[in-house]
């Protein structure tokens, strides 16, 4: 049958519409203005609308058929379907077919179809059975839409997530990478920190060592030889009698020994003194403090509201506390300029609280590193974190130095434990 345009169209499609129709109920128009109807729908439609036989046989092709394939009507009515399949897709009609001869309706099957000029064509095709007049399957239409440019965009899409992966893999493991590094460099830095902290406590034992060690010598060799110098001089001046003159100088003599004497002591106590391993920190800073008032002229006043009790405290930790006050107070001599000095030893629950505070000329610690270097608070820090110790410093220019120190007494610092 021949439709407008010269195009060729399914009897059969045509008949069942008409037999539709008056199914119905519908009123059924002239049979050429039906067919022209159907005809012009078809042909205007934007979609390739094809007819076949249940042998594959194309029985009609519209214009959009035309435009997607690239073949006329002419070239198409009459060939087997397979003209448009591609060699690799050819199982698919065979299986399209059997579903049509059980009455199936296939919708919005995507699958690719090839044109006239080779081109392979992405489609979403729709088949569904044509029915004669008694209902019997004589063929089936096909629809089919190009959908190349949802593919082009949903392979551009895929392609963006592959690429958008691929940078996140290739990010992740340049952050994997970074981390690493970050890691095996803070290890680094933590064994390097370690080894510090070993060789610093090594060298405070070696240095609390030593200073037994020259205390013990001062003490056993040198307070020999100045009792004996006091007990020669003191023969001395009886032998002396009646000379005015010589017994003056050997009166001078013995006052210069009992200075040498002090000052021995006094050195003795400062490398360490024995009354802290014997009577503990509290009874050996109260000694030093009036020791240390009286050779330099500065009012220094200890106040202990609850003194720490020693059998919580290690050797090493009263050691530290000692070590702390003995600094902060040389520092009052060196640097203060100061004329009272309070010295605040407490004990809590958690902890020995050292607090060294003095009415001197203070500094500004933020601007003062090379004098904070000066002070000796570097060494005073380092200590503090070996016993395990909390430090602090305040200061003001004008206002005077606080120096604190807690020492946790539930902890055994890296002194105790080297």
């Amino acid at each position: 049958m021949q439709a407008h345009r010269g195009q060729r169209y399914d009897p059969l499609a045509l008949a069942m519409d008409t037999n539709e129709a008056s199914a119905t109920g519908t009123d059924v128009p002239d049979d050429g203005v039906w067919r022209a109807r159907l005809a012009a729908i078809v042909d205007s439609s934007d979609d390739a609308i094809v007819s076949k036989t249940l042998d594959g046989v194309i029985t009609s092709w519209n214009r959009g058929a035309e435009r997607l394939f690239g073949y006329s009507a002419a070239e198409a009515v009459g060939q087997h379907i397979l003209l448009i399949i591609p060699d690799d897709r050819r199982a698919e009609e065979d299986a399209v077919l059997a579903r049509l001869r059980q009455g199936e309706k296939i919708d919005h099957f995507e699958t690719v179809r090839q044109s006239k000029d080779g081109r392979r064509i992405p489609i979403s095709l729709t088949v569904s059975p044509i029915r004669d007049g008694t209902g019997v399957i004589v063929g089936a239409s096909k629809i089919a839409r190009d959908v190349t440019e949802r593919t082009l965009a949903q392979e551009s899409l895929r392609r963006a997530h592959a690429e958008l992966d691929e940078r996140v893999r290739g990010r992740t493991a340049e952050l994997s990478a970074a981390n690493e590094l970050l890691r095996n460099e803070i290890d680094q830095r933590a064994r390097v920190e370690q080894q510090r902290a070993q060789l610093f406590t090594r060298l405070v034992l070696a240095q609390e060592d030593e200073r037994r060690r020259i205390a013990r010598e001062l003490h056993d060799q040198l307070g020999q030889q100045m009792t004996a110098l006091r007990l020669t001089l003191e023969t001395l001046k009886t032998l002396s009698g009646e000379r005015a003159e010589v017994r003056m100088q050997v009166e001078a003599l013995q006052d210069l020994a009992r200075q040498l004497d002090q000052d021995i002591a006094f050195r003795v106590w400062e490398l360490r003194p024995a009354v802290l391993d014997g009577l503990g920190v509290a009874a050996a800073l109260t000694e030093y403090a009036g020791n240390w008032s009286k050779r330099f002229g500065i009012r220094a006043e200890l106040h202990m509201n609850r003194p720490p009790d020693d059998e919580r405290l290690t050797s090493e930790m009263k050691t530290t506390i000692y070590r702390f006050a003995q600094e902060a107070l040389n520092n009052v001599v060196k640097h203060a300029r100061a004329d009272r000095v309070d010295i605040v030893l407490e004990q809590t629950h958690e902890c020995v609280s050292l607090i060294v505070e003095d009415n001197g000329i203070g500094f500004d610690p933020s601007e003062a590193q090379t004098a904070v270097e000066g002070l000796g608070l570097i060494g005073m820090r380092e200590r503090a974190a070996l016993a395990g110790a909390d430090f602090q410093i305040e200061s003001a220019p004008g206002n005077g130095t606080t120096v604190i120190l807690r020492v946790p007494v539930t902890v055994t610092g890296t002194i105790a434990s080297a």
